[in-house]
């Protein structure tokens, strides 16, 4: 993957990198093709994909005792993550899947807007692959509907995560051209450009106080980045149903 020069209005714009067969999941991101882009001290993402799929990876790290970096992979494993797609390029809120965060509540839908109380300490977090713990998708009307991992594999999407290390690592597979009745957005195929959002829930973090007059206390913080993908140019003009 490569960073471009510019971006799509505020959005950072990255080129995925063109591959020539399937790929298998692993969140090892030693073997991304194309390797992991840092965007951030704390942020680096990668992107491939074929004529079928794109192929997204995520990786975020904890700097303990730095303020300017607060626990975004701690939060990220303790309170779930949601997906945001946009077909056109852009930071429309389109289409989501959201991934149940290892403290998450199993009742609760990931919409509510509900904080994600003080997270356990991060050694108490087991590294777990999230995908399993439960997911749930939407549309632009912001309906949530539960799904299950291996009921969205039937339609070609995978995901994968990891946490260990104060790291959290996310890859996916998302299909390009879905098949019927799939509940994923069938503009992808005829896509140049989608857009990206990886969105956790809002959390307490505890701030030092720096400077003269500067105090201490817990303020709200959120992990949130969009980006816009430029797929690479192997893809077929029209969208095709499987």
């Amino acid at each position: 993957m490569a960073l471009l020069e510019g971006g799509c209005g505020s959005l950072l714009l990255v080129r995925s990198t063109a591959l020539d067969h399937d790929l298998s999941l692993s969140t090892d991101i030693r073997d991304w093709p194309g390797g992991v882009t840092a965007v951030g001290d704390a942020v680096s993402l990668g992107s491939s994909n074929n004529s079928d799929f794109l192929f997204i990876a995520l990786v975020v790290r904890d700097f303990k005792n730095s303020d300017d970096n607060p626990l975004y992979a701690h939060s990220l494993a303790a309170g779930g993550l949601t997906v945001w797609v946009d077909p056109q390029g852009s930071d429309h809120k389109t289409f989501g899947i959201h991934l149940r965060g290892m403290e998450e509540v199993e009742d609760g839908m990931p919409d509510s807007g509900s904080a994600v109380a003080t997270p356990s300490p991060a050694d108490q977090i087991q590294s777990s692959d999230l995908a399993a713990n439960g997911l749930a998708i939407t549309d632009a009307k912001g309906k949530f509907v539960r799904t299950t991992a291996a009921a969205l594999q039937t339609y070609g999407f995978e995901a994968r995560t990891s946490y260990s290390g104060d790291r959290f690592v996310y890859v996916m597979k998302l299909p390009l051209h879905p098949m019927e009745n799939s509940p994923f957005p069938s503009e992808l195929g005829k896509s140049q450009n989608v857009g990206f959002s990886f969105e956790g829930k809002d959390f307490t973090a505890h701030k030092q106080g720096g400077g003269s007059g500067g105090g201490s206390g817990n303020v709200s913080e959120k992990f949130n980045v969009w980006f816009s993908d430029q797929l690479a140019s192997n893809q077929p003009a029209v969208i095709k149903l499987k």
